[in-house]
Parts: C-alpha cells; structure tokens; sequence
C-alpha cells in the first residue's frame, strides 16, 4: 500500500470513529470545534498537525519503553490483531494494561485500526503513516525482547550440561522397543514391567520414566514407532534411517515439535523450522522464556512455512494429510518450553530482572552456522572420522557387543536393527541373539550384511563362532515362513495377466502362486477384475518401502547458514539502541526520572503559569499526564468541554453528581472515607437512602463494598482515555 493509500485509509478509519470521540480527539489537537462541520476537512487538519515536525518530535521524546515494545511488535507482526498482540506479550507483567496501552496510543494518533469494507473482516493494528519513520528509529527490534531494559550479571559462569537424548541414547531406546514391543499404556505412561526393565538398561531411577515416556511419545508423533496390530509398538526403521540422516539439531526441534501435539508430517516440519528459526536469532546475551516465546511468534509469521509450494511436490507422499492446517495453533510459551525441554535452549546461571537467561545451544549454533567452507574441511579429512568409527566397538565370544565412543546415530540404527540392548551407560552393551537377527532377517539382510555392519566399526576381526551362528539362524528363519493376508494362485499361462499389478506383487511363494500386497477385499477384488482374474487370496504383512523421496525434511537452510539472523527476524548481535547505538542502559534506578516524564512535567509547569478556568485547567492537566499535549498552542481553555472530575468536602451534590456519571459509563473513581482510607473502584449504583445516598462501588471481580456518600471525604473520577471517556471500547 503506497503512503497516499495509507494516508486515506487513515483519514477514513479516523472518520469511522464515533462523533464524541472523533469530536474530542479534534479538539484535544486542534482546538474549538465549530458547527457545522465536516469530519473529513477536520480530518485533513489532523494529519496537517502531525505533519509538522516539531509535533513528531515532540510525540516520540513522550514514548515510555511499554509503548516502544506494542509500537514494535505493530510494526513487525503482518495483519497485527488485538489477539496477536495478546498472544505476544501474553507472558509480561504488563499483559492486563495491554488494553489502555492500545488506547493511549490510538488517542495519541500514533496507531490507528483498520479494517475492510466487510463487516466480517478482522481488525488490524497499523502505524499511522505520519509516525512510519519516528516509531522504527524509536522502537527498535531490540524492544521485542527487551523493553523495559535490563542489566545482566556481569559474572559468566559455566552453563548446565544439556539434557537431551544422545544418539547412543535413542539407539539404545529403539533396541529396547523393537525388542519388547509393548511398552506404553493407552495414556501414554509406561507400563509396569517395561519402566522396571528401562531402570535396569538405563541405571536410572524412578524419576527418569517421565523423560523417556516424553521421548517415545516424539518418536510416536513422528512415527518413528509404529501402532502394531493387537498393540504395542514397532519401529520403522526406514523411518530411523531418514531421521538419523538429519543433523542433530534438526532431530531436537523435530522432538520438541512432536512433543506438543499429535500434528501431521507437514506441521511438525514447520514447527521444527520455527524453533531453529528462532535459535538463530537469540541474542548472544541470552533470552528469557518470554523473549524465546516472542521470537517463536515472529518466526511462525516472519516467513512462510518450508515446503509451502504445492503438496505434490512435498517429499511425503506416504504421509500426505488433506485437512487444512491453517487454524493449527501451538502458542509460543509452549514451544518455548518444548524448545528447552528439547535442549535447544540451554539455561545461563545468569538472570535478568531475576528471570531465568537461556542461550542457543552448541550444537544448534554449529549447524546454523555450517557453510560450505566447513563442508569442504570436513571432506578433506574423511579418513580421521573412518579411523574413529572403526574403533567404535568390540565383539566378543559369548556375542556380546559393547559400542565405545560417539558414534552418530545414522552409524547405530543399522545396529540397532540386530542388537538387543543389555545395559547402556558410559558404554552400550548389547549382545546378539536368535531373535534379534531375525528382525533383520525379517528386513531382508543376510548374515553377512549383519558381519559386514558389524566389522565396519569394530577395530579386531569378528568371533568365527558369530558368522557361523548368524548362517545357522539364517537357515533356520528360511525353513518356516507364516504368511498373511490375499494369496493369489494362478495357472503359469496365465502369469502374464499380473503384469499390471508387478509392483503389487509382494512374493512368489511357487510358480503360480503369489503374495499380493492389497489392503482390503474391496481392493483386491476391484484390480483384480481389471485384470480379468476373479479368484481372491492373501497379503503378507511385510512392510512396503517407502516411495522415493519419502524422507525427514531438511529444516535448515540448504547452504546450512544463518549467519546474520533471519529476515523479519532479530540480529544476532546485542540489542541496541537506533537513537544512540549503545546497548540498551539498565533498568534506571527509581529517583531517575524517565525522559518522557520529565517533558510532563515541563509541560505542567508551563500549564500552571496560564491563566485558565479551573475545570479546564484540570482537564489540561489530565490530558497532559496522558502525553496528549504535543505543543504548547494546545494548552487553550476554548471549546473544552470540561465534567466535573473531583468534589470533596461538604459539596454533597458534586459528590454525587461524580459518582453517578462515572456509573454511568462503567469509569473507575478513587474515594477517600471518613477514616482518611483511600480505595479505587467501579461505582456500581448511587442510591438514596433517607437523608444520604449509598455507593456499591467493585474493587474487585468479586468484591463489592457500599458507602455512605456524605462521610466521604473526597471523591475523583480517574480519567482513563478518550475511548472510555466516550462510552466507547472497541476491543
């Protein structure tokens, strides 16, 4: 939209705007309003009085740091709506004053709503075009995470160890459930016997079953274990092998993002690339929780998801959803707090303002940071990293296999497959057993692919007795075969009627008999009449292989580097001031008075040397506490129309008159009582009662207390904001 639009837009939201507060907020900044008049040619002389500079000026030295953190936030968040802004700062303290801070900067004409024609369209937020340079030089990125400025512990200690799932570690998990199976209740907690045997493996105690029932339920949500039939689960290790092909800090924010919810392939890749988005652009002084949650919010609105082009171009056809997606919300805080759990986020023993200050971890900032610079340093040395995998593991007599060092987790998955673990520590040891290399059998591997797996990464020739022992147990999985499921049986003539159907073929079990891969009857009677056979069989439950390309996506970057951060998200370097360049000043102590209040106060001053009636004056005064008052021209009595606001002592009548008009309109009061006790509240009623009259004023959402409006020492109404003022709240 072009500034000339824009200003258009304006001039017709402001003229949208109810009459009392249109009319108010004219004379507030122009002065005495004469009839008739017309609301457009006013609206002109607004945008004439915020076109001059000094004004400008003026509206940005009247700017607190709440005010430059919603200013921010408008400025960045596309289509900004009151329930984004709520969702932003939804963990700041000053989240309930959100709503006045709104209208003080709309009043202030500093925002402006806007909204389509359709009545059905969603109200936005947007900067009134006048103030488009002032708010970006005065409110900074740096006051999404920081605004109300803070100062670090200058002392730098070493941070805690991260405490997420190593690739030895998911390794030794997914031997554990391929070889148990059923270890998971229908809540999701572990059943009995399998949290005692995963205590034993893992010489943990009871509090670890909390982190491994968060684990195997990621690896669910990213079906990496499969439902078996009659339950329990089973790993799919086509599935392992594309994760573990990932980098390990695409694996965590691929658990983080899985941990939240039951989401599709497609959400959780978004969600995975939104938590790496953000870890790129946490400061290198750390953030707190609420700082990582607003980052998240900008990463999910900053970009469009990856992947975001056609679904048929997506690499999961086999886990293609056709739900739309859109209306999907996982709010940051909880991200922000799978992010950690995940180790995504490490925790500083630093704090600011006493919240705890967490950093990106290591190992995220080395992929976010790998080029191809490292790429070619890493090819040029493959044989160190061959040298290392070779002196992984040891086999011995009795077949059992202990894994040593820092294998990756694309290395221990095609050991997995074959391996039972028997104790994971410092070291893994597993061992090799009947059934065990059945499964691997089971995947189609020979004895001597498992040898040819194993000797890989073992530094001394293998046991003689285990080659002979997997042939054994290899002839012995070959006498007996159970099949199930759609068994075709057909005279050799007529073979070639099948080829149609060749891919569907899952064995042939003799000549003119195969196993066909249908899943219903209704399937298999349909293709089959297609192919002019009628006579119906069984499939095997062996598993199909994945379609091409059907892999974990890459979330990072392809030239794996965010060096800078993100667009539309933070630098990686500290926040700094765009008016200054220096970092942000610490919180200033309280005698110090804040620039802006120090102009009201001037302002003040000059007030009081005038000479003006005093309703008007005390309605000046109040617009210039609000930071209303740009220009001295404004400070003029003509044409306010000031209500009585405060009435104190014997003036029972103005008493009652304040209090009834604040009733009126739902507007807060503060009342002194007869013992000197002071109390703020929403009058509800002002009743007579013989020879006085009885106030219920709310102090609290359920608290109601009455007074006698004669014993009340003072009585003032609290001017809020011209919107209220009106009788007018918009959202």
């Amino acid at each position: 939209m072009t500034d000339a639009n824009r200003i258009l837009e304006w001039r017709r939201m402001l003229c949208a705007l109810p009459d009392a507060v249109f009319l108010e907020l004219c004379r507030i900044y122009l002065g005495e309003v004469n009839t008739p008049y017309n609301k457009h040619t006013l609206a002109e002389a607004l945008g004439g009085f915020l076109r001059d500079g000094e004004n400008r000026r003026a509206a940005a030295a009247l700017l607190s740091d709440d005010d430059r953190a919603v200013l921010a936030a408008i400025l960045r968040i596309p289509n900004c709506t009151f329930e984004a802004l709520r969702l932003f700062f939804s963990d700041d303290g000053f989240l309930s004053e959100l709503r006045e801070l709104l209208y003080s900067l709309e009043e202030r004409l500093l925002i402006y709503r806007a909204r389509d024609e359709n009545p059905d369209s969603e109200t936005v937020f947007r900067i009134t075009p006048y103030f488009d340079e002032t708010v970006r030089a005065e409110a900074p990125e740096s006051f999404l995470l920081y605004p109300f400025g803070a100062e670090y512990n200058a002392e730098r200690v070493k941070p805690p160890e991260l405490c997420v799932p190593s690739a030895a570690f998911l390794a030794a998990l997914l031997s554990f459930v391929a070889g148990y199976g059923d270890v998971l209740k229908q809540d999701g907690s572990l059943k009995k016997y399998a949290a005692e045997r995963l205590r034993a493996v893992f010489a943990a105690d009871a509090g670890f079953d909390s982190f491994v029932e968060s684990v195997l339920r990621a690896c669910h949500s990213l079906e990496l274990f499969r439902n078996e039939e009659g339950g329990g689960f089973v790993p799919d290790f086509a599935e392992w092998k594309s994760f573990a092909a990932r980098s390990r800090a695409e694996q965590c924010a691929f658990f983080a993002a899985s941990s939240l919810a039951v989401l599709s392939r497609s959400a959780l890749q978004t969600y995975a690339h939104i938590l790496l988005k953000a870890a790129a652009s946490v400061p290198e002084t750390g953030a707190t929780k609420p700082m990582l949650s607003r980052l998240l919010f900008l990463a999910k609105h900053s970009a469009p998801a990856p992947g975001a082009a056609s679904r048929e171009h997506q690499p999961f056809q086999r886990f293609t959803v056709v739900e739309d997606e859109e209306d999907l919300t996982v709010y940051p805080s909880a991200l922000a707090e799978s992010g950690i759990r995940f180790g995504l986020f490490v925790e500083d023993e630093k704090k600011l303002s006493g919240e705890p200050v967490y950093r990106c971890a290591d190992f995220v900032k080395d992929a976010l940071s790998r080029d191809s610079r490292n790429a070619n340093i890493a090819a040029t040395a493959p044989d160190t990293a061959d040298a290392a995998a070779g002196n992984a593991l040891s086999v011995d007599a009795a077949f059992s296999v202990t894994v040593f060092g820092d294998l990756a987790l694309d290395a221990l998955v095609p050991l997995a497959l074959f391996l039972d673990v028997v104790r994971h520590d410092t070291a893994t040891v597993y061992e090799i057993s009947r059934k065990s290399a059945a499964r691997a059998f089971d995947a189609g591997l020979s004895p001597d692919a498992l040898a040819a797996e194993l000797a890989k990464h073992c530094a001394h020739p293998l046991p003689q007795a285990l080659a002979q022992a997997l042939a054994d147990w290899h002839d012995q999985y070959r006498e007996v075969k159970l099949y199930k499921g759609y068994v075709l049986r057909i005279p050799a003539t007529q073979a070639e009627r099948l080829s149609g159907i060749s891919r569907r073929i899952a064995a042939t079990i003799a000549p003119g008999v195969y196993l066909l891969d249908f899943q219903s009857d209704a399937e298999a009677a349909r293709l089959l009449k297609q192919l002019g056979v009628s006579h119906l069989g069984k499939v095997v439950t062996a598993e199909r292989e994945l379609p091409s390309g059907a892999d974990f996506p890459a979330v990072l970057p392809e030239s794996g580097v965010w060096a800078d951060g993100l667009p539309g998200l933070l630098p990686l370097k500290p926040a700094h001031s765009a008016a200054e360049g220096a970092p942000l000043a610490p919180e200033p102590p309280p005698e110090i008075v804040a620039p802006h209040a120090r102009r009201v106060e001037q302002t003040l001053e000059t007030l009081d040397g005038l000479k003006i009636p005093q309703k008007q004056r005390e309605l000046l005064r109040i617009w210039v506490e609000h930071r209303l008052i740009l220009n001295p021209s404004q400070l003029r009595a003509e044409g306010i129309k000031a209500k009585q606001m405060e009435a104190s002592g014997m003036d029972f009548v103005g008493k009652v008159r304040v209090l009834e008009d604040a009733a009126r309109q739902q507007l807060p009061v503060e009342i002194t009582d007869e013992c000197g006790e002071t109390q703020r509240g929403i009058p509800l009623a002002v009743c007579k009662r013989d020879s006085d009259s009885e106030l219920s004023l709310k102090i609290d959402w359920n608290k109601i207390r009455q007074y006698a409006v004669g014993h009340l020492q003072r009585v003032a109404r609290i001017w809020t904001s011209v919107f209220r003022e009106a009788g007018y709240a918009p959202y």
